[in-house]
């Protein structure tokens, strides 16, 4: 998932399991680069939330790597290295991206 936080950055959040089949979400903020967008992602190993959470004891760690995010109204691509549970990990795999929803109310672009 990718958001647009202004013209330089994006927010992405990488939803997905490990090899073990565990859930991994993955966040982090990508750049605009000359290649497109880059950025570095981490897992958030934390406290359970409730009374006894305590902010202190939050670690992420780095996980993975987003380059070369190219993206239109309709597509993206890019290549990610080091995600959980991806095939060849640590190895780059390219992703390829279709839009499939927009925000209510936002006329829709065209490429």
């Amino acid at each position: 998932m990718f958001e647009q936080v202004d013209a330089q950055h994006v927010a992405a959040i990488w939803f997905g399991f490990d090899a073990a089949g565990n859930q991994a979400w993955l966040s982090g903020i990508g750049e605009q680069g000359i290649d497109g967008y880059a950025g570095i992602f981490y897992q958030p190993i934390a406290p359970r939330f409730g009374s006894a959470y305590d902010p202190a004891a939050f670690n992420p760690q780095q996980r993975g790597m987003l380059s070369g995010l190219k993206a239109n109204c309709l597509a993206a691509s890019g290549t990610v290295t080091g995600f959980p549970g991806l095939p060849d990990n640590p190895l780059p795999f390219e992703l390829a991206l279709t839009r499939f929803t927009s925000p209510a109310g936002i006329a829709k672009c065209s490429p």
